[in-house]
């Protein structure tokens, strides 16, 4: 890569009008607002061999107190660096590199950074691609200010985490995992995004899961997003879909009254498609099923009261219990002929019947509504203003009892 183009291969469109908002015309360097080391000249001391001040050299630790840390370079020449360079104390016999920043006479030794020699370092070997873990230093508008190994760098906030951050500042004074995706070493500019490698993370732990998951297993997962034809459980890398006729044993009309996102909830896994990539998982598979037991809580011959949830041509299905539905046949709904089902029962209304027959291995049950259809006498123009005729009619009782 020429070291000093600047590489967006890889950057969307929206991702680098973010950075170049978020930068404008300052380079990291200035947003940092930091300086730097003075240049300094190599072979402006004298008589101390090969050893010159902007130079990085690779010395051995050969004492370590609270004043510094004591350092042979070769020959008879030694230097020191300020101990809290280290983020961890240095120990004797270790070989550390640092940068020459200058002679003092007085102490017969060569002044060292850390700082210079890791930066240095770390700009020589940086490319695109790369991982590093940043330390995160401060916020600013378009997201964090970072440093990893002396070197400064930008991370916009789309790419601090996988989903949505509201408030940047809860990242800083933390250590973060992140990629490299931009940089100029001419201008210093650095753009890094912990979000490819949360990615590439998922992306490991969602083949992983994938290849032992199999079709009929139990497993708990976290809603991530819910819709008007089900909710999204992620698994723990990968997402299924529970269809909303498959979250309970009772209808559902909106799956937000029945789970939200961030809940955690119990699923089957129902089918696996690997091939359109697709899962399809189940709630209602897991709960305790209702039908147990139905043939001996609705025998022959008992009466119940039941809501009418559907009306077809051929009958009216009403819930005996939730989760359990009876069907009226349209030849029991009235002891009179019936020309609609409607004409007698609407969805919603609450009606009495009887069982004929309970099949619980079918999860089928027979009702009737013949005995229960009452009359009840009505004025005969009831939507109409009230008159002073008293002549009424005989009308079927819609639904049967109160």
């Amino acid at each position: 890569m020429n070291d000093n183009a600047n590489s967006t291969d890889g950057l969307d469109d929206a991702l680098q009008r973010e950075i170049d908002e978020a930068l404008g015309d300052q380079s990291i360097e200035e947003i940092f607002n930091e300086s730097t080391l003075p240049s300094l000249s190599a072979g402006a001391m004298d008589g101390k061999g090969e050893v010159a001040p902007g130079q990085v050299r690779r010395g051995l630790v050969i004492d370590v107190d609270p004043q510094g840390v004591l350092v042979e370079l070769g020959g008879k020449d030694q230097g020191v660096v300020a101990l809290e360079q280290f983020e961890e104390e240095p120990v004797v016999g270790e070989k550390i590199e640092l940068q020459v920043v200058r002679y003092n006479r007085n102490d017969d030794l060569w002044v060292l950074s850390r700082q210079g020699a890791v930066e240095k370092s770390s700009w020589d070997s940086l490319q695109e691609g790369q991982l590093v873990e940043a330390f995160v230093e401060k916020t600013n508008k378009g997201g964090l200010e970072v440093k990893f190994g002396g070197v400064d760098a930008f991370m916009p906030i789309s790419q601090i985490s996988l989903y949505r951050v509201e408030d940047a500042s809860e990242f800083v004074g933390q250590k973060i995992r992140c990629q490299v995706v931009e940089f100029d070493r001419r201008d210093k500019r650095v753009i890094v995004s912990a979000r490819a490698v949360l990615e590439i993370e998922a992306e490991r732990k969602r083949e992983e899961l994938l290849a032992k998951l199999t079709e009929g297993e139990v497993r708990e997962g976290v809603v991530r997003n819910v819709t008007p034809f089900g909710a999204f459980v992620d698994l723990g890398g990968v997402d299924g879909l529970v269809h909303v006729s498959q979250m309970s044993h009772v209808r559902v009309k909106d799956p937000a009254e029945i789970v939200k996102p961030g809940q955690t909830v119990k699923v089957q896994v129902l089918k696996i498609d690997r091939d359109a990539d697709k899962i399809s998982l189940g709630m209602k598979q897991v709960q305790p099923d209702p039908w147990t037991g139905a043939s001996l809580r609705f025998e022959p011959k008992s009466e119940h009261t039941g809501r009418v949830t559907q009306i077809a041509d051929f009958g009216a299905f009403v819930e005996l219990s939730p989760g359990v539905d009876g069907l009226v046949h349209v030849s029991e709904l009235s002891d009179r002929h019936v020309r609609a089902v409607s004409d007698v029962v609407e969805v919603g209304q609450i009606v009495r019947v009887r069982v004929l027959e309970a099949d619980e291995k079918t999860r089928r049950i027979s009702l009737s509504m013949k005995g229960f259809a009452l009359e009840e006498e009505i004025p005969e123009d009831d939507e109409q203003a009230p008159t002073t005729t008293s002549k009424k009619r005989k009308k079927p009782r819609r639904g049967g009892l109160d």
